[in-house]
């Protein structure tokens, strides 16, 4: 039907939230290309079509950002907590006192979407967090200080880390957790990637680069965890008549 990523037509379609967007990717079989989802959204049960553009970020955890307790693979993929203290040199984006790391990549504009695999963790911080936001001694996770971040804690509690805490319950625990920034509109959402499933959205404005946020426990059973992995958003070329949700 189309020929190259190039050869695409794209409509913004307002009348869905960008929460309904990314839920709509995540329960149906959608155009994926290599820089970017095309979603085929029906209105009123109409086989009409509209699309709206989503670009899937190809994120990758940054060495030089990680904590002197965690290893990044060679592939960027994976982080893991470890025993020993690393012996790297210091610089300003690294993290010295919590067990956390960034992305290398940062977004400036637009709309990304990017999936963390966290398995049968009891404990991890996910989000993002402005460039400038401090990095060294104890760091407060909340909007006011730069970090717009989910965590779970104790295997089963979620909390939002806005600029107060907002717990919340999930029905079904995510082994894979969504996050899409939607940076012009200034928001950030969080799926249970699986269960198709919303878990929160930070509403605010940017005005600074924004990276990916990755975060372990600090306690010693949390060194032989698994990793955190980034999960590749496979490449295909398909589109089907789907049924409408709403």
């Amino acid at each position: 039907m189309y020929g190259s990523y190039s050869e695409m037509n794209f409509f913004l379609h307002t009348g869905l939230s960008s929460q309904e967007i990314v839920l709509f990717f995540l329960s149906s079989s959608l155009l994926l290309t290599n820089r970017g989802l095309v979603f085929n959204v029906f209105r009123n049960k109409k086989t009409s079509y509209v699309f709206d553009f989503l670009n899937v970020s190809d994120v990758t955890f940054d060495p030089e950002a990680a904590s002197l307790w965690l290893i990044v693979s060679e592939n960027g993929k994976e982080v893991r907590h470890v025993d020993t203290r690393q012996t790297v040199a210091d610089n300003l984006k690294r993290f010295d006192r919590w067990v956390n790391v960034l992305a290398r990549e940062g977004f400036i504009s637009g709309r990304h979407y990017w999936e963390v695999e966290v398995g049968e963790e009891t404990a991890w911080d996910l989000g993002v967090t402005r460039e400038s936001a401090d990095r060294k001694g104890w760091i407060n996770l909340s909007p006011y200080d730069g970090y717009w971040s989910v965590v779970l804690r104790n295997s089963n509690v979620y909390e939002a880390c806005d600029n107060s805490i907002m717990s919340f319950s999930l029905r079904v625990k995510p082994r894979t957790v969504g996050i899409f920034l939607d940076y012009d509109e200034g928001q950030v959402s969080f799926y249970n990637a699986q269960s198709h499933s919303h878990m929160y959205t930070f509403t605010d404005s940017f005005t600074e680069t924004l990276y990916p946020f990755f975060g372990r426990s600090l306690n010693d059973a949390d060194r032989r965890a698994a990793p955190l992995v980034i999960r590749p958003l496979c490449t295909q070329w398909s589109l089907r008549t789907l049924t409408s949700p709403y």
